[in-house]
């Protein structure tokens, strides 16, 4: 996955044949732009071959992935976009924003030449009306970028003394590996124009809200959130995977001595057995003789000088 990203930023970076990757317009504009920018060329007297391709550089984009392998889920993150899944309806974060403020990250910014400043805040002042200035705004990079990790940007990335994981802006990424277990009930990845809007918390119940069986499907989710979302004028981009439902329990046994599935059902009782030596079983019950066979019993006479005893110990029952 550390090489796709890589990948990524080499391909933006030599050529736009990425834009062939892009889903076809079905409403024919862009095949009318294109239309029309080739008869245009073709009327053109001195028509000339198209400038040199030069990649985005002060654009480009975050980018989160999340690949499922078995029971395990791997995130991928570069840049301010956040992955979270829903565990027993608590949203927790799986992801990190790359912010120019952090320790680590400011120092490789000015390793690779850059520098980190903040947004002066204005506020206004406690006397006389005048106002003040505070550095404790946006951390960006050259006063410019506000995230430190991006695929693009690559005014960002022009130290050739460096490699692409140690410039100022990298498309490096941090993972993270978690185990789906059955409390899991989605995942979602959403740009930073959500989270102006809501919290991590409040996407996660915005989405328990829709996501009831036979109401709303995913799809249909992601539609509202973006909606709902849309007044942030901030990019607003929604991917929700929910997990399959936990399989419906198995019906119900009463198992012996596990009261908790009996649920006030008394268990059938057991077949009466009379086992030798073990008077408890008999419960008052002889059970009886198998068919065509005749128990015998030897009796034995006392001796001479023995006392008869009043009750033989086979003939004593349990009251």
């Amino acid at each position: 996955m550390r090489r796709a990203f890589f990948r990524m930023d080499e391909l933006l970076e030599q050529s736009d044949e990425w834009k062939e990757l892009l889903p076809r317009d079905t409403s024919g504009r862009i095949q009318c732009l294109c239309l029309r920018a080739c008869i245009s060329a073709y009327h053109w007297p001195c028509a000339q071959p198209p400038p040199p391709y030069i990649p985005p550089q002060e654009s480009g984009s975050t980018a989160c992935v999340a690949a499922i392998r078995g029971h395990k889920i791997i995130i991928g993150n570069v840049g301010h976009s956040r992955c979270i899944i829903s565990k027993n309806g608590q949203a927790i974060e799986l992801t990190s924003e790359h912010k120019p403020s952090h320790p680590m990250e400011k120092y490789r910014i000015e390793r690779a030449g850059g520098r980190v400043t903040r947004d002066r805040v204005v506020l206004p002042g406690e006397a006389e009306g005048f106002f003040h200035q505070q550095g404790s705004g946006i951390s960006r990079i050259n006063g410019i970028l506000a995230h430190s990790r991006a695929i693009g940007h690559f005014a960002f990335k022009y130290n050739k003394d460096f490699p692409p994981e140690e410039q100022m802006v990298t498309c490096d990424p941090e993972f993270v590996t978690m185990d789906i277990t059955s409390d899991i009930e989605f995942l979602v990845i959403v740009s930073d124009g959500i989270w102006t809007c809501l919290s991590c918390q409040g996407v996660v119940d915005y989405i328990h809200f829709y996501l009831r069986p036979g109401r709303t499907d995913p799809r249909t989710i992601c539609q509202k959130l973006c909606d709902r979302c849309e007044i942030s004028g901030d990019n607003v981009t929604v991917i929700l995977l929910q997990f399959k439902d936990a399989p419906p329990p198995a019906p119900e046994e009463n198992l012996p001595g596990d009261a908790a599935n009996n649920r006030n059902v008394a268990p059938p009782p057991a077949p009466a057995e009379n086992l030798p030596g073990d008077a408890g079983n008999n419960r008052d019950t002889a059970a009886p003789p198998a068919p065509g066979v005749t128990e015998e019993h030897e009796v034995k006479e006392p001796e001479d000088g023995e006392e008869t005893p009043l009750l033989r110990g086979d003939a004593i029952t349990e009251a």
